[in-house]
C-alpha cells in the first residue's frame, strides 16, 4: 500500500509576478513510498492545499496534479494550474501544505519556511523577518523604509552603498542622476542627445579633478581635459577653449593709468630702440623663452600690453607736436 510519504525538497520560486502574466509557481519535489519503505508506483491524482493551521480550517489555495511515477519520485510546479494570488496567500506569516491523495492525507502539514517566501519578492507589502516588516510595497512602488542597503559588499555604512561601477542607462530620451537636498537640486548629471559615441568623464587622480570630453572614439578621437588642482593653478586646459564672455577678476589688475602721470619715467623712443637691439623684445615684456616655459598670464600680459599702448599714445603725442610745429615753421619761410 502506498501509504507514506517523505518530502526530498520544497525549492524556491522560479517565476515572480512582476508583470500580470507571469506565473507564480514554486517546484515541489517529493517521493511516496509504500509501507515497505519502497518508492511506489503511482499513477494517480495528488491534491495540493495551502492553509493557514496546522489543521482543520479552509484551503487558501488548492490545485489537484496527475502524478505518474514507477519509483515514487515525482517533481511538479505549483501554482502552474491554479493561480496563486499573493493578496490573499502571502499575506499570512505561516502557511502549512497539505498533500492528500484519494482524498487521503499524506502525513501532517508542513510548514513552509523561508526558501518558498522568496516568493514574497514579488510582493514586498507583507514580506516580514524575525516579526518585523522589512519590504513595504505601495502601488507600484517597493520601499524599504529602514536600514541601509548594500551592493557588492556585506556592510552598508550609508542608505546606499554600492561596491563596483554603477550604470544609470535608457533606451530613449535623456538618462540623469540628481543629488538633491530636500527638494532643490544640488548636483545633476545627465547626458542628452540621440546617437553617436561622444562621452566625458569625470574623475580625480594625482591630486587633480579632471573632466576629460572625447568628441569621438578610436585613433581618431579628439580629447578635451579641463583639470583643477589643489595647488599651483587651478584650471588646467587641454584643447580649444571657446567663451562668449571672459571675465578676470579685479582683486589682481594693476591698470597702468600711471603712465599719464606727469612724474612717469617714459623711455625714449632712442632708449627703446637700444633695448630692443640688445634684447630682443620690449621693455618689461618677457621674451618668447620665458613665456614658453612659464606660459601667458593673460590678465598681467593685457595690462603689460595697455601699459604699452598708452606709452606709444604718448609718443605719437610728442611727435604729432613735433611735427605741427615744423609744419608751422616751414609755413613762416614760405
Amino acid at each position: 500500500m502506498q501509504s507514506k510519504r517523505i518530502l526530498c525538497a520544497l525549492s524556491a520560486l522560479l517565476s515572480i509576478a512582476v508583470y500580470a502574466a507571469s506565473p507564480v509557481v514554486f517546484t515541489y519535489q517529493g517521493v511516496l513510498l509504500d509501507s515497505a519503505g519502497r518508492g511506489a508506483v503511482i499513477n494517480d491524482s495528488v491534491y495540493f492545499g495551502l492553509y493557514t493551521r496546522t489543521s482543520g480550517g479552509g484551503a487558501l489555495w488548492n490545485e489537484t496534479h496527475f502524478i505518474q511515477a514507477n519509483n515514487g519520485v515525482f517533481s511538479l510546479n505549483l501554482g502552474a494550474k491554479s493561480t496563486v494570488n499573493p493578496s490573499l496567500v502571502w499575506n499570512n506569516d505561516s502557511l502549512f501544505l497539505e498533500v492528500k491523495k484519494n482524498n487521503v492525507v499524506m502525513g501532517p502539514r508542513m510548514h513552509l519556511t523561508s526558501v518558498l517566501y522568496s516568493i514574497r519578492a514579488g510582493f514586498a507589502d507583507s514580506a516580514r523577518v524575525a516579526g518585523s516588516q522589512v519590504w513595504e510595497k505601495n502601488g507600484t512602488n517597493c520601499l524599504f523604509p529602514n536600514g541601509n542597503v548594500a551592493v557588492g559588499t556585506d556592510s552598508a555604512r550609508e542608505r546606499l552603498e554600492v561596491s563596483g561601477n554603477i550604470l544609470v542607462s535608457v533606451d530613449t530620451g535623456s538618462a540623469a542622476l540628481a543629488i538633491r537636498s530636500a527638494t532643490n537640486p544640488a548636483l545633476y548629471f545627465q547626458q542628452t542627445g540621440s546617437t553617436g559615441p561622444n562621452r566625458a568623464k569625470l574623475a580625480y587622480s594625482n591630486n587633480a579633478l579632471s573632466l576629460n570630453m572625447w568628441d569621438s572614439t578610436g585613433a581618431n578621437e579628439s580629447i578635451g581635459i579641463l583639470t583643477m588642482r589643489r595647488h599651483g593653478t587651478v584650471l588646467e586646459a587641454k584643447g580649444v577653449i571657446k567663451a562668449e564672455n571672459f571675465m578676470v577678476g579685479t582683486a589682481t589688475l594693476t591698470v597702468p593709468d600711471y603712465v599719464f602721470d606727469k612724474e612717469y619715467q617714459l623711455l625714449s623712443l632712442d632708449s627703446i630702440a637700444r633695448y630692443i637691439n640688445d634684447h630682443g623684445h620690449l621693455p618689461k615684456v618677457p621674451s618668447a623663452q620665458e613665456l614658453n616655459a612659464s606660459g601667458l598670464d593673460l590678465a598681467a600680459m593685457n595690462m603689460l600690453l595697455l601699459e604699452k599702448i598708452e606709452e606709444l599714445t604718448l609718443h605719437a603725442i610728442t611727435q604729432d607736436r613735433k611735427i605741427l610745429a615744423l609744419e608751422e615753421k616751414l609755413n613762416s619761410l614760405k
